[in-house]
């Protein structure tokens, strides 16, 4: 199996030129945009859909790992986003990457085959 773990703030979503974590939720609907109460939009970018459905179509296993200090809101955004469906894991607190991707490897022991991490921001 193939692992794909994205990160959410940069990598799948613009929190409005900022981590999710400090957003002001709650979230809403305004003209087919998803903005936050500070009047931040909130978007997914172009290429994730088709790259979540290319992955799901060609069987392959997809996490989200991400430190945020607000995962409450990040699971909100997901919702609203409507890209919940493509996950197969979700490890969403406040650690390290390192942890996360730890907690992956011992959920999947020997089934990863290989893995690979996707994120824009250089902080693990």
């Amino acid at each position: 199996m193939k692992l794909f773990v994205f990160d959410l703030d940069f990598t799948l979503w613009n929190a409005g030129d900022t981590w999710c974590d400090a957003t002001n939720p709650p979230y809403f609907w305004k003209y087919n945009k998803l903005f936050d109460q500070s009047g931040r939009w909130i978007r997914l970018y172009p290429y994730v859909i088709e790259i979540m459905n290319l992955l799901k179509e060609n069987s392959k296993f997809i996490a989200v790992a991400s430190r945020t200090y607000e995962p409450g809101g990040a699971q909100d955004l997901i919702h609203l986003l409507d890209i919940g469906k493509y996950f197969d894991l979700k490890e969403i607190y406040p650690t390290s990457k390192i942890q996360h991707l730890k907690i992956f490897t011992i959920i999947l022991v020997s089934r990863i085959q290989k893995w690979y991490f996707l994120m824009m921001n250089t902080e693990i």
